[in-house]
């Protein structure tokens, strides 16, 4: 439909996604204040000794993220990865795929679809069994 493609006179795609920056910061053990928080185990903070790289690892091998448009979003729950100290938060939505994230820091947002080579993986499950072992579940 063209008229769902025509983006309003505010949009404009050009921002990049910041998720494997800063995932690749906690793979290498840089100073990353994160939290996940769901609504099924509320809000979980990394330990001492605590292993993400799995987890990094099912995000970033072989996946590339498309800038989409904010309407393409699903609506609905969503799973959060927060860096606080950089002010910048993540949401993977849940609905239609499971790969559509907000990347929202400053005030603004953009939204992204994380492909991943033979859709082995949605991007919501991996943040979520991620916050469910630092929970303890």
């Amino acid at each position: 439909d063209p008229v769902l493609d025509t983006a309003p006179a505010a949009y404009a795609m050009s921002a990049e996604c910041r998720l494997p920056a800063y995932l690749e910061r906690i793979w290498n053990g840089g100073n990353t204040d994160y939290t996940i928080t769901s609504l099924d185990y509320g809000t979980v903070r990394p330990y001492n000794g605590f292993d993400a790289q799995p987890y990094i690892q099912s995000m970033l091998d072989g996946s590339w993220f498309e800038e989409v448009k904010p309407w393409e979003a699903p609506e609905g729950q969503y799973v959060i990865l927060e860096f606080h100290n950089q002010g910048m938060r993540f949401e993977f939505f849940y609905g239609k795929d499971g790969n559509y994230i907000k990347q929202i820091s400053g005030g603004a947002s953009t939204v992204y679809h994380v492909h991943f080579p033979g859709d082995m993986f949605q991007a919501s499950q991996i943040i979520e069994d991620w916050g469910r072992e630092l929970s303890g579940r």
